[in-house]
């Protein structure tokens, strides 16, 4: 399974290989590496990798921030900096680009992996929230109902198109407006007692008049809802609307209202559903049939441990139950649950559940989002997996393998390196780590990056003395230079010359 596509952009080769290399270690796929800005801008648009790795300070015209800049304006794909600088001025530069992160030279494996990971997690979130963004937005202004947002001075800073129509002004006229400009003193204190309410936990509504174009009052009902920051702090109000003017035609607005959720949730792939405190199902939208194999009339019929396995199910009960004695506004839950299909076969699944309160501030529901992640729980495993092979394929490969650090003292060796040495290990060991003698000298023309093969003696477990051709290829580990040696063992014919 190929893991995310990372591009390259560093004009040094041996760090750009490096990065390459310690990319492709960690899972990821590194298909192209680019030296200048103007080559990283054209190889961007014909890979469309998942991120981009960018060195800042770039030989050439255009350095790695322009480069970032030109990549931003004509596609969207994430940008990690990496950089030996840390002026303020180059950080200045970089951020007009909005980079998803900074790495800063030399850095470690670990580094590097949480700066991609963090990378490709923020880009997923923002597409999401931008879609949820256009979605609700879209789903606000379709509204027949009102919806009007003033902040803690009582100025209004949305309208959207429904309440517009009500009172005969653009947006652009309202954003500009005061409440009071719209409203008479004794309604404006209305309203605030009713938000004052709603700070409480209490729900309700008001009957509020409202001004027409300047003159004409009219009868408008509004639902204030306290708007509140990440911090809890006030911020102003939410309301939805009605206009109590046209009554005859507020059940029809109603109903049109009910039936855009009923088809949102009705078309959702997830399952949406809602319970009673006694476990009953009250709905289920249709895609439970594709879920379970029941039909949404069959699974209110069913009991919980008919599509739930036991421990599931006592994870539910204990959930709705918390959910259903906190006081108003609890925290949405997150449960993985086993669901059990129709077959008899389980499905893992990720559920959120929501309490639905009464007037009275008091959970009298359960609403809950049913997703299948098979897939996911399928793709853990398959990493799982991979990572067993990977280690097994170097534990049983007939050549052997080791890896050494700067000082030649090794920290991975395999069976079959092991073998090959026999109970003279140590002492072949020890002349790599020899301030002295061509042990040492090869070590170090690797550790500088260079790739070279050459024959070595040891004498084995029979006391006879083998020859082996070690070849030694540069890699770094944990951000440091380490040797990766491949042995083979060589016979009589081929041995010969060139020994340690």
């Amino acid at each position: 399974m190929v893991g995310p596509t990372i591009m390259v952009v560093e004009d040094e080769g041996i760090v750009a290989r490096d990065i390459q290399h310690r990319l492709e270690g960690i899972g990821y796929h590194v298909p192209e590496i680019a030296s200048t800005g103007a080559e990283a801008v054209s190889k961007a648009l014909e890979l469309k990798p998942d991120v981009v790795l960018m060195d800042i300070m770039l030989r050439g015209p255009m350095d790695g921030i322009e480069a970032a800049a030109r990549i931003r304006e004509k596609m969207d794909i994430p940008v990690v900096f990496v950089t030996a600088y840390a002026e303020e001025e180059v950080l200045k530069r970089a951020r007009v680009t909005e980079p998803y992160g900074y790495i800063v030279k030399p850095f470690e494996d670990r580094e590097l992996q949480a700066a991609v990971e963090i990378a490709l997690y923020r880009h997923r979130a923002e597409r999401k929230l931008a879609e949820s963004e256009r979605r609700y937005r879209a789903l606000v202004t379709s509204l027949e109902e009102g919806i009007l947002m003033v902040d803690a001075e009582e100025n209004i800073v949305y309208a959207n198109p429904s309440f517009c129509e009500m009172l005969g002004y653009r947006e652009d006229q309202l954003v500009r407006m005061n409440l009071s400009q719209l409203m008479p003193e004794e309604d404006l204190e209305k309203m605030r007692r009713e938000t004052s309410r709603r700070q409480q936990g209490r729900r309700g509504r008001c009957d509020v008049r409202m001004m027409r174009n300047g003159a004409e009052l009219r009868s408008m009902q509004l639902s204030p809802t306290p708007w509140k920051n990440e911090m809890g702090q006030f911020l102003g109000t939410i309301s939805a609307v009605l206009d109590q003017t046209e009554v005859r035609y507020s059940e029809a607005r109603l109903r049109a209202s009910e039936s855009r959720y009923r088809l949102l949730a009705e078309n959702a792939a997830d399952v949406i559903w809602t319970m009673n405190p006694n476990m009953v199902i009250t709905y289920v939208s249709p895609s439970v049939e594709r879920f379970l194999g029941h039909s949404a009339e069959q699974m209110a019929n069913l009991r919980p441990l008919d599509y739930l396995s036991p421990s599931s199910l006592e994870m539910l009960m204990e959930a709705m139950e918390k959910l259903c004695c906190t006081p108003s506004g609890p925290a949405p839950k997150v449960l993985e649950l086993e669901y059990l299909r129709r077959d008899g076969s389980a499905v893992p699944s990720e559920v959120v559940l929501t309490a639905i309160s009464d007037d009275r501030a008091e959970a009298s529901s359960i609403l809950g989002v049913t997703r299948d992640i098979s897939a996911r729980r399928r793709a853990e495993e398959e990493l799982r997996e991979r990572t067993e092979f990977l280690e097994e394929v170097i534990d049983t490969a007939t050549e052997g393998i080791l890896v050494l650090n700067a000082g030649g003292d090794p920290v991975l060796l395999n069976a079959a390196a092991r073998d090959l040495l026999g109970e003279g290990i140590e002492e072949w060991l020890r002349r790599f780590a020899a301030k002295a003698g061509a042990g040492r000298e090869q070590l170090e023309r690797a550790l500088d990056g260079e790739q070279l093969s050459f024959e070595s003696d040891v004498n084995a477990r029979e006391g006879a003395e083998r020859a082996f051709k070690v070849t030694l290829t540069p890699m770094r580990f944990s951000g440091k230079p380490h040797v990766l040696g491949i042995i083979h063992e060589r016979t009589g014919q081929q041995a010969g010359g060139g020994r340690q």
